[in-house]
């Protein structure tokens, strides 16, 4: 079966050996290859209203500058937990996916402190240096 919604293509049916029915995102596929046979249809198909990505949503911390949430990548999930009148907010925001999340820690700009967890502080510095190292051809 192949659907489009939430604005992408997307194809559901089993794996090859397998029997469970999955949906699967086409702009996501990295190979395909025609099989020998056919395929037979399995019931009713049920486009879903969503899909629970809970399990991978990753929440941070972060004390920024208040002009900068309208700006950080979305989506995400923004709670304002306090504004102490010095421009500088603390907040919490949820992304989904380890992607996202590094994304987000860089988007947030250098006057952001990452307040909790403490080791993404360490990840943010890690992703940085990666990217630099992209751009200046070091290893």
């Amino acid at each position: 079966h192949v659907y489009f919604n939430w604005s992408r293509w997307y194809v559901q049916g089993p794996e090859l050996g397998d029997a469970i029915t999955k949906s699967w995102r086409v702009d996501r596929m990295q190979r395909a290859e025609p099989v020998a046979g056919s395929f037979a249809r399995t019931g009713q198909m049920h486009i879903p209203d969503g899909f629970d990505l809970s399990e991978h949503e990753r929440t941070v911390r972060i004390r920024l500058p208040e002009e900068t949430i309208d700006n950080l990548p979305t989506p995400n999930r923004i709670e304002v937990r306090s504004d102490d009148g010095d421009g500088l907010v603390d907040v919490t925001i949820t992304v989904i996916g380890e992607h996202r999340l590094r994304h987000l820690l860089l988007a947030v700009g250098p006057e952001a402190e990452i307040i909790e967890p403490t080791e993404m502080q360490q990840v943010r510095r890690d992703h940085a240096a990666a990217l630099l190292r992209c751009y200046t051809g070091e290893s």
